[in-house]
């Protein structure tokens, strides 16, 4: 059985073990206290260690009490006066502080002061004393805690504040971006459908200006095929084709609709505007293509020599010589000096070629070469023109003037005989009806 020491007593009440209540109980950290103190702690705690304990495994120890009777009288009658007065000055600092107020500093050292003058002395002695000692120091471990944990506080309230600011100014941010990219979707889809209306209407002109442009040039093929045709009425059976290299080159078309209304050839001051390469080819507008006008200067002079000289030369009418001229239609080529075409957009010397056309009847009973007559040239045909200043989504429209279709060719002769240099016309003249 155990044997408590002089002076034992709880830690807690500050009474000596005994029975009954004063029953001295282990809990697991080792520490001994009464069973009325294990019973009104609140927290299982250890009120020295603060360690955690089971309240059901607390241990109940059993004491000799026939051991443990030492009187306190017996004690307090070893206690000098000295120590009882320092011991009342103690307790009149503690009663100070706990009616003014005071520092932590100075509550640090009047704990310091307690500890020292309680180290050597029983723990029978100076029960108040030692009770006040425990609850100060105590308290001021609670304060300090309680101050450090309220910097803490503040340092977090401050950063919950600039966390709050920061918050704010995103927040703030994130509306101006999203009312500014609101504004530039609508932006860009006003802005599409515009480019779409805009593309869809351009597509649209420029196909029907294509199936314009593909009407005209099918016209413009046909007067050019009548314009060979009549052209092949003012030439004599001695007349020299054109080499295959000078035919008329027509455009490819790759198109090919139905006749558009209010389709025709527009003033020869707006401007020419041809579909892509990609839709159709350019078409040949060389002057190879046309023959080239007489020129105004020759007269009857040079025809009168020319006879002169062919009777002087040989008698016979069936031996005369033909004077060559010189035409864009020939086999033979001649001085630049000597003679020119007269064509317009010819040089003066160019390499025209000379042929015969007609003889002359009006000297000699036979047929007797004639002045050579030069044919006319037939404007080409041009294509489609359209103004520059019409807007792209309307089609464009065209004057309301008819094709030019040619309907006669008028070469007059004289009654009786082929006519001679003076009766044939300088330039053949396609009637069109208006």
């Amino acid at each position: 059985m155990l044997a408590a020491g002089p002076g034992s007593c709880c830690d807690v009440c500050i009474e000596p073990f005994g029975t009954d209540g004063k029953t001295p109980c282990s809990i697991t950290c080792g520490h001994v206290f009464c069973m009325d103190c294990l019973d009104r702690i609140t927290r299982s705690s250890c009120p020295i260690c603060r360690g955690y304990f089971d309240p059901k495994a607390v241990v109940k120890l059993h004491l000799d009490l026939d051991s443990v009777q030492a009187s306190p009288k017996g004690n307090n009658a070893k206690i000098s006066p000295e120590d009882l007065d320092a011991a009342q000055d103690l307790h009149q600092r503690v009663s100070n502080i706990a009616e003014q107020g005071s520092s932590e500093t100075q509550v640090r050292a009047l704990i310091s002061d307690v500890k020292k003058f309680l180290q050597d002395k029983p723990r029978s002695s100076f029960k108040d004393l030692r009770t006040l000692h425990r609850m100060v120091s105590y308290l001021c471990e609670v304060k300090t805690d309680l101050r450090a944990r309220k910097q803490a506080v503040d340092g977090l309230q401050k950063e919950k504040v600039a966390l709050l600011e920061e918050k704010a100014e995103l927040k703030k941010k994130i509306e101006e971006h999203l009312a500014e990219q609101k504004k530039e979707t609508q932006r860009a889809v006003k802005v599409e459908v515009e480019l779409r209306d805009h593309c869809t209407k351009a597509h649209e002109a420029y196909t029907r200006m294509v199936d314009q442009y593909n009407y005209v040039a099918k016209e413009w093929m046909k007067l050019n095929d009548e314009v060979k045709r009549l052209r092949l009425l003012t030439t004599s059976e001695g007349v020299t084709r054109a080499s295959p290299s000078s035919e008329y080159h027509l455009p490819a078309l790759e198109l090919d609709q139905d006749k558009l209304d209010g389709v025709a050839v527009r003033s020869e001051n707006s401007i020419i505007l041809a579909p892509l390469p990609q839709y159709t080819n350019r078409p040949d507008t060389t002057m190879s293509l046309f023959m080239p006008l007489p020129e105004e200067d020759e007269d009857e002079e040079e025809e009168d020599e020319d006879e002169e000289s062919s009777e002087e030369s040989d008698p016979e009418p069936s031996e005369k010589h033909v004077p060559s001229l010189t035409m864009k239609y020939g086999a033979s080529k001649v001085d630049p000096s000597e003679v020119s075409c007269g064509a317009i957009a010819h040089p003066y010397s160019c390499d025209c070629k000379g042929v015969s056309v007609f003889e002359h009847s009006s000297k000699h009973p036979a047929i007797q070469p004639a002045q050579p007559v030069r044919p006319s040239v037939a404007k080409p045909l041009k294509p489609a023109i359209v103004n520059v200043d019409r807007p792209l989504h309307s089609a464009p429209k065209f004057e309301s003037h008819p094709v030019v279709k040619p309907k006669c060719l008028e070469i007059p002769f004289a009654s009786g005989t082929l006519s001679t240099s003076s009766d044939v016309p300088r330039c053949l003249h396609i009637a069109s009806g208006k």
